[in-house]
């Protein structure tokens, strides 16, 4: 009981509203700090970074991974390691690009391409179905049979082995773009446009046309003409076009991480000081040496309620500045033009802000389902040992109730003594059995004062009958 009592005390929330004001007030700074700091993406650089850091984590899997001649990659060549991992770890969807658009969109169509959970998901539905699953051109979801079994288990180990390992490797393979083009082609979308391309095959993004504008967004940003500029003349500018894929969300995580971070390591630090200055005035401590009176439990910015409240407070306001100035800006630059006024706030959006927002609201989510149901285990084990108590009372009640009718039965037969006794006209034996009850039951007692009556009441364990 009191285990589930300490764990309901860290699940429940206990921010006073000092806390919700200095997470505001976090969440505010490190928002405007995003604005006027960070600002607008340069995918440019992103990408460079992302490809940078992809090639040489292909090249290091590469190097440790060994191939059918029992043999792991050895040299530099980021095409060769690339093609080392194709030869190795192949995909079953691959041979169905055609149905996914073609070789440039098909790893953002095809879902078991996806490097994500939901991703690892498909992959091991294609391998015990038999079955590819992403989008087609339109957007709309699609199941597509496999015309080939290469890469498909023969048996359940087999099955997993190639829906989990054999995928994990595929998708680091796919990173970096294929081996004919290492490190410029088209790679793998990253975790977020991942997900919303998910998302977009859901039939509530079609408009009355049946046309699905989001999905149209997606392949756009990860072909790199969405956010991409265009001349005098409408034309796209080649220079301007970058894929936001995997490499690309690497280098934007890296550009807006800083006040992200800066954000959480604010809130936690308030929490942690404010929390020691609770404990040395509700303790006392005055002196070094008492320190160890503290309760750290209660001051460690980690797994309780209060902290994960003030940083979701902390991460919605740095969202609210970070989303208001990406409408403003966007709005500003597209003309009334909506695909530009995307592109442009997509440029804006601090994604890794959205990120850890959406991971402290389902952090609270967790919490609060797990308090009620700790909650019910509590009331369960209140209930129950009610009924244990009222157990034990009934109990004590009835032998209570024995004892009473023990003594009330005995006194009847005296009183049934005498009678016969008063009937017989035996006037020695009255006499007799009248002085015996009398003293017995403390009939003839005589008190001089209060006070001795009142300690007869306490010592005496005999009823008194007046």
């Amino acid at each position: 009981m009191d285990a589930l009592l300490k764990e309901s005390e860290r699940l429940t929330n206990h921010a006073d509203v000092l806390d919700y004001e200095i997470a505001v007030a976090c969440g505010l700074f490190c928002g405007l700090i995003d604005v006027f700091f960070v600002g607008e993406l340069d995918l440019s650089t992103a990408h460079d970074w992302g490809s940078e850091k992809v090639n040489k984590f292909v090249l290091h899997v590469a190097s440790h991974t060994k191939g059918k001649n029992g043999r792991p990659y050895r040299g530099n060549d980021i095409k060769d390691a690339i093609h080392h991992l194709e030869k190795n770890f192949g995909a079953p969807s691959d041979n169905v690009t055609s149905q996914f658009g073609g070789g440039r969109q098909h790893h953002l169509r095809d879902f078991a391409h996806h490097p994500s959970v939901t991703g690892l998901v498909f992959s091991l539905l294609t391998q015990f179905t038999g079955k590819a699953y992403g989008t087609d051109t339109s957007g709309q979801f699609v199941v597509v049979d496999l015309t080939e079994k290469a890469w498909i288990g023969k048996g359940f180990p087999e099955k997993l082995l190639f829906g989990i390992v054999f995928w994990f490797f595929h998708m680091v393979s796919d990173m970096a773009g294929s081996s004919s083009h290492a490190g410029a082609g088209t790679g793998l979308p990253g975790p977020i446009l991942s997900l919303a391309k998910q998302l977009s095959s859901c039939p509530i993004f079609k408009d009355e046309n049946g046309v699905n504008t989001f999905s149209k967004w997606i392949s756009k940003a990860f072909n790199g003409t969405l956010t991409a500029q265009r001349d005098t003349n409408g034309k796209l500018i080649k220079e301007s076009i970058y894929q936001i894929d995997l490499r690309t969300e690497l280098g934007i995580i890296k550009q807006q991480a800083l006040p992200v971070i800066l954000n959480e390591v604010l809130v936690r630090g308030f929490y942690f000081i404010s929390r020691i200055h609770r404990e040395l005035e509700g303790k006392d401590i005055h002196c070094l040496n008492e320190l160890d009176r503290l309760d750290w439990d209660k001051c460690i910015p980690v797994r309780n309620r209060t902290i994960i409240r003030m940083l979701t407070v902390a991460s919605s306001s740095f969202t609210a500045v970070d989303l208001a100035d990406a409408a403003i800006c966007a709005a500003s630059k597209s003309g009334g033009n909506t695909g530009v006024f995307v592109g442009q706030l997509l440029l804006r959006v601090n994604f890794v802000g959205i990120g850890r927002m959406v991971l402290s609201i389902g952090t609270e989510l967790a919490m609060e389902w797990k308090r009620e149901e700790i909650q019910k285990k509590i009331n369960f084990v209140i209930v129950k040992e009610l009924h244990a108590y009222t157990d034990l009372l009934r109990a004590e009640r009835i032998e209570l109730e024995k004892i009473v009718c023990w003594g009330i039965s005995v006194q009847i037969s005296e009183v049934n003594a005498i009678t016969m006794a008063i009937e017989k006209k035996d006037t020695n034996a009255v006499d007799t059995l009248t002085d015996q009850y009398l003293e017995k039951h403390h009939l003839n007692a005589q008190f001089e004062n209060f006070d001795e009556f009142q300690q007869f009441m306490i010592n005496t364990h005999e009823d008194l009958i007046l």
